[in-house]
C-alpha cells in the first residue's frame, strides 16, 4: 500500500480504482450493518411475508429465506474484501451479481423506476471499477 501515497494522483485509472473500491466497500459494509442492526430475521420476514410483492407470492419461501439470511453476510464479506484490497476481482464479481439479483427482483415486482435510478448506474459503476482495477493491476504486482 506504500505506492498509494506516491502515485495516487498520477494515473487516473489508479485514482479511480481506489476511489470506487473504497466507495463500494463502505457502501456494502454500511448496508450489511443496517441489515444486522434491523435483525436478519426481521429483514428476511419482511421480504418473505410481504403480501404486496409478486416475488413473495410466486417464489417458494425457503428460497427467499436463504437469500435473505445470506445477502447480509455476502455484502459484508464483499465490503471487507474491497476495503482491505484483497481478492478484489472476486469481490467486484459478487457485488455485480448482487446488483443483478436486486435488478431481477425489482423487475419481477414491476418497480422499474428503482432499477433505472439506483441499481443500473451502480452496476455500471461496478463494471467501471472492475475495468479500472484491471488496468491498474500491472503496476500493483
Amino acid at each position: 500500500m506504500a505506492h498509494y501515497k506516491v502515485s495516487l494522483f498520477r494515473d487516473p485509472n489508479h485514482f479511480g480504482a481506489v476511489v470506487l473500491r473504497l466507495a463500494f466497500a463502505l457502501l456494502f459494509i454500511l448496508v450489511a450493518v443496517k441489515k444486522f442492526r434491523m435483525g436478519i430475521g426481521e429483514f428476511t420476514n419482511a421480504m418473505v411475508l410481504n403480501p404486496d410483492t409478486l416475488l413473495a407470492q410466486d417464489v417458494p419461501a425457503w428460497i427467499l429465506q436463504v437469500y435473505g439470511y445470506s445477502i447480509a453476510w455476502i455484502e459484508l464479506a464483499a465490503g471487507v474484501l474491497l476495503l482491505f484490497d484483497r481478492y478484489t476481482k472476486v469481490a467486484y464479481t459478487v457485488v455485480a451479481f448482487s446488483y443483478i439479483s436486486f435488478i431481477l427482483g425489482q423487475m419481477y415486482n414491476g418497480n422499474t423506476a428503482k432499477i433505472g435510478t439506483e441499481y443500473m448506474p451502480s452496476l455500471l459503476a461496478v463494471v467501471a471499477a472492475y475495468y479500472m482495477h484491471e488496468k491498474d493491476e500491472p503496476r500493483r504486482k
